[in-house]
């Protein structure tokens, strides 16, 4: 059972911040266009690394 704080879902995070029913009708298709391009990339840097030290150091960040 979610607790007070329970950090929110990544879906409530999109609504409130893309809501596209009101505000920005894009909104929702271009955060994931974002967060999709970035997983790629991820997984790309994930492929070229020589090493598992390598694969640790890489950055993992994406928009919110």
């Amino acid at each position: 059972m979610p607790s007070v704080g329970t950090p929110p879902s990544s879906f409530e995070v999109a609504t409130a911040l893309f809501d596209w029913r009101t505000d920005d009708p894009d909104g929702y298709a271009s955060l994931l266009t974002i967060h999709t391009s970035r997983r790629d990339a991820l997984l790309k840097a994930v492929d070229a690394a020589p090493t598992p030290e390598a694969v640790q150091a890489i950055a993992v960040s994406y928009a919110v």
